[in-house]
């Protein structure tokens, strides 16, 4: 991808949202999630304006220019790109964005705006909503809460990069009964 400038990021990103969702141009829009930028790395989200409901699709630029779609085949293969190219010394919230946005895991990373999901975290246990982020070996394994709005679902999300790069998701529906054991 040619990357030499803004307009030309956004004119890729742009045209990956086309083919990947069918959307018509004039209805797409295309903003930068700079929160996320990091390392090289470039996050952009496309809304598409006809379909106020829908789910926004995310994109990251990574520092060599290619492309990853949170919607591209392969599981957590976007993800895996874009931890091994710009997460290394990331902390933990930047990385639990990056699967629940690359991953496929169903909703958005629980916060502090989320009190509903906060609510049946408490309730199953456990004392913390925040994510972590901890060496196993030569892995590193992340753990956070992921809450799905549509089906009043909250999920607990351990992701696991391994030595050789290789992301590994599980995610489990919480419920009191099943966290209280943990």
């Amino acid at each position: 991808m040619d990357a030499n400038t803004s307009a030309d990021v956004v004119a890729e990103v742009s045209a990956a949202a086309l083919r990947d969702h069918g959307w018509s141009k004039d209805q797409i829009e295309v903003g930068s999630t700079q929160a996320l930028d990091l390392a090289g790395c470039r996050f952009f989200r496309v809304s598409n304006r006809a379909r106020a409901g829908q789910q926004p699709a995310d994109y990251a630029v990574l520092p060599d220019g290619s492309l990853v779609s949170g919607t591209q085949a392969g599981g957590a293969s976007g993800a895996e790109a874009v931890l091994r190219s710009c997460g290394q010394n990331a902390p933990a919230e930047w990385w639990a964005q990056v699967v629940s946005r690359f991953a496929s895991v169903g909703g958005v990373m629980v916060d502090e705006n989320a009190p509903s999901a906060i609510r049946r975290i408490r309730k199953s246990g456990a004392s913390s909503y925040a994510p972590t982020l901890q060496p196993d070996g030569n892995a590193k394994v992340l753990t956070f809460y992921s809450n799905d709005y549509e089906r009043s679902t909250t999920y607990r999300v351990t992701a696991t990069l391994d030595a050789a790069g290789k992301l590994s998701v599980d995610k489990t529906v919480l419920s009191a009964k099943a966290e209280a054991a943990h």
